[in-house]
Parts: C-alpha cells; sequence; structure tokens
C-alpha cells in the first residue's frame, strides 16, 4: 500500500509540475490543459480514498467516523 500512495503522490506531483510548465509558457491557455487539471483531479481522488482506506485499515472504522 505504501509504494501504490507513493506512487500516487508522486504522479499528483507530476501533473502539478507540468500544469505550471505549461501555463508560464506564452501562447499556451488553460484550455490547453485542460486533461491535466483533469487528470489531476483524478489522481488526487485516488490518493484520498487510499489515505482514507490505509486509516481505516490501521485505527478502524469508529475512528473515522468520529
Amino acid at each position: 500500500m505504501f509504494m501504490k500512495k507513493l506512487s500516487l503522490y508522486v504522479e499528483f506531483i507530476g501533473y502539478s509540475r507540468a500544469i505550471g510548465a505549461m501555463i508560464s509558457q506564452p501562447g499556451v491557455t488553460a484550455d490547453h490543459v485542460v486533461g491535466l487539471y483533469r487528470a489531476r483531479a483524478e489522481v488526487k481522488s485516488k490518493l484520498d480514498a487510499l489515505k482514507a482506506e490505509i486509516r481505516d485499515e490501521r485505527f478502524g472504522k469508529a475512528l473515522s467516523n468520529a
């Protein structure tokens, strides 16, 4: 699970860096990088779900409902 979390985190950072690099280039608009924004949001949701799963596995369901 640790490797999967690390992999998703690195992928999220990669999308963020790609977006930052492309936005700073002249002539590139947000419309050009919409796919990167969507992919980053998808990775973020997967990462959040994995974090919740790890937390539930580690501490049990009672803590996550509090």
